[in-house]
């Protein structure tokens, strides 16, 4: 089926490696089986095995400013995977949009042609009401397998957990940046042009998420269509979980930087050296 998750243990939260003091890397955060860090090869295993109805990959490519020309120059072997999505859509005539089956994923990579590398992951799941999961389910498989909050089973509306270069896991978003990805996903994913993140933001930036967030970040949205019920009875038709890593981006964008300062210091010395050959004009 579309959603293939059971309403006692909902997918994204099936057994994989968890955070924990052992170590601090943002490989050990996954949503559904794809982890930060993963190659395109990979992720392209994950998704594949999922049997979603669409896959699609967008691929951007690095350029620089060639200053003799004043023109945007695209770099030779510059192309890199930008975005891999696969989802499985709602019927078209559903009437909530809100309560109808379906998934998606959206996998963003960073931009190091041949190496990349993922940075960011959305993955939303929807049910029809037939299919609904227990909020309190969902809630406390959350806290399994990312910790925080006590342990209560009673989690925030829009909980946020980000994972510390020391190796702890924190809860909720002082630093403000949850809206990076953030949010209720859709079921259709239509924003494959998705401006690349490592590239969006500039290194200071990066580093600056990473000194007061942490090296990933992980936060998670719901609806739940009898939201007035009592908090036992409440069922959720949609949700969102997704995980991004500044670090991972920041590695990207230095990486990316150096392929284009490379390019453009290339291009200004084969102009000079064309110059110099050049046979002076007869006067």
């Amino acid at each position: 089926s579309p959603a293939a998750s059971s309403p006692a243990a909902p997918a994204p939260m099936a057994a994989s490696a968890t955070a924990s003091a052992a170590a601090a890397e943002p490989d050990q955060i996954d949503i559904a089986g794809v982890k930060l860090g993963m190659p395109p090869d990979e992720v392209r295993a994950v998704l594949k095995s999922k049997k979603l109805l669409r896959y699609d990959e967008s691929t951007e490519t690095l350029s620089y400013l060639d200053s003799t020309k004043g023109l945007m120059q695209p770099l030779a072997g510059g192309r890199f995977v930008n975005v891999i999505a696969a989802w499985t859509p709602p019927p078209t005539a559903a009437g909530n949009p809100y309560a109808v089956d379906g998934e998606s994923f959206e996998v963003m990579f960073t931009p190091t042609p041949g190496k990349e590398r993922v940075m960011g992951i959305v993955r939303s799941v929807g049910y029809s009401p037939a299919n609904a999961v227990r909020e309190t389910a969902l809630e406390s498989a959350l806290i399994r397998k990312y910790g925080g909050f006590g342990g209560s089973g009673d989690l925030p509306q829009s909980p946020t957990w980000r994972l510390q270069g020391a190796g702890n896991m924190q809860t909720g978003d002082p630093c403000n940046r949850r809206r990076t990805l953030g949010g209720l996903g859709d079921l259709r994913v239509t924003n494959m042009a998705r401006e690349n993140l490592a590239l969006k933001s500039t290194p200071e930036e990066l580093k600056f998420q990473i000194d007061r967030c942490g090296v990933a970040l992980v936060t998670e949205d719901h609806f739940t269509a009898n939201g007035g019920a009592l908090r036992e009875d409440r069922l959720v038709t949609r949700y969102t979980v997704t995980a991004y890593s500044p670090s991972i981006a920041l590695d990207g964008a230095r990486t990316a930087a150096q392929l284009i300062h490379a390019a453009a210091g290339s291009a200004k010395r084969s102009e000079a050296s064309h110059a110099r050959g050049q046979t002076p004009p007869s006067l």
